[in-house]
């Protein structure tokens, strides 16, 4: 998202999604591909878009099963037995579409789809043979090249926790970012909301932490809203980056580091002792961070108090009960 774009935003984030994944018959069989994680505790905190390409340009279900070809170099979207070709319907919706959708902070594609495949969707040859090239559907790739900053994800990596996790992490970091935008931006929000957003991506890639605060040192001048998109743009990419028990662990020290002379020795003590079992594995994630926002009750601290890592996502998702690698 360029800073210099407003998009109007809702209580929620708004979520693209393929229309099959919510339960909806629309594939070209006639059935659905529901994903229990997305219709059942998704739903509950974002809004939901749906869009099925291949209906919305007119195609009936049960409908005629189509894949990407490739002729003289050019990629085709054509029906598997009567050979017809629906690229050029399929590149106008997906085009109009795309540009329609700058108000989303996330998308879940559906994978595999010639049309909404975002990782390996299969490409064949004029014969019908499989070639050795993977790529993106037709309706994903121009999503993707026109909102390059939107969290994007396939319905079946979600089943991985810590896919799950990133992905959503990675749609409420760009739908924070978004609200920023609606209001007056000026080079002071935007270095406030990388602070309160500084321990989440230590948590992701704190090497990337440190180049973003070297960014942070200079949004003077005619330019800051371009540097202002660049460091958007590098957050992203690193939150993108899973993050592991090790970096946790590390992200854990150095808040206690910084908060410590307001604890008392027994709270340092306790702290000490439940990052360590998180460590060794013995605790979820989230229990050291329920342990960490209960104790700022009694002993605030504004600058931590602000610290998204503390509740990057809705509790409710259960996307801190987790055990990572």
């Amino acid at each position: 998202m360029s800073s210099n774009v407003t998009v109007q935003l809702r209580t929620k984030p708004v979520v693209g999604v393929s229309e099959c994944i919510l339960g909806r018959k629309v594939r070209y069989n006639g059935e659905h591909k529901r994903h229990k994680f997305v219709t059942d505790v998704l739903s509950e905190h974002v809004i939901f878009e749906p869009v099925c390409p291949e209906v919305a340009i007119g195609l009936g279900v049960p409908r005629e099963a189509v894949r990407k070809i490739t002729i003289a170099g050019h990629t085709r979207v054509v029906g598997i037995e009567s050979n017809t070709d629906i690229t050029d319907q399929l590149e106008t919706f997906s085009r109009q579409k795309a540009i329609q959708s700058k108000n989303l902070s996330g998308y879940i594609f559906m994978q595999k789809s010639p049309s909404c495949g975002v990782f390996n969707v299969k490409l064949y040859d004029e014969n019908g043979l499989p070639t050795n090239t993977h790529e993106a559907g037709l309706y994903a790739a121009r999503f993707m090249q026109t909102n390059p900053l939107v969290p994007v994800e396939e319905a079946g990596g979600l089943k991985d926790f810590t896919v799950r996790r990133t992905f959503i992490t990675a749609l409420y970091a760009y739908w924070r970012w978004q609200k920023l935008g609606t209001q007056s931006i000026s080079p002071g929000k935007v270095i406030e909301y990388f602070a309160q957003e500084k321990y989440l991506l230590m948590a992701h890639n704190p090497a990337l932490d440190m180049q973003i605060d070297l960014f942070l040192t200079d949004l003077s001048g005619r330019d800051w809203r371009y540097r202002a998109d660049k460091l958007i743009e590098l957050f992203l990419i690193g939150i993108k980056n899973p993050a592991s028990r090790k970096k946790h662990t590390n992200v854990l020290m150095q808040l206690q580091e910084y908060w410590k002379k307001k604890l008392s020795k027994y709270e340092n003590a306790e702290l000490t002792r439940v990052i360590k079992e998180y460590r060794l594995g013995h605790l979820p994630l989230g229990t050291v961070l329920e342990f960490i926002r209960h104790n700022l009750q009694t002993r605030p601290d504004s600058y931590l108090q602000q610290q998204t890592y503390l509740a990057p996502f809705p509790n409710a998702l259960g996307l801190s009960a987790g055990l990572e690698d």
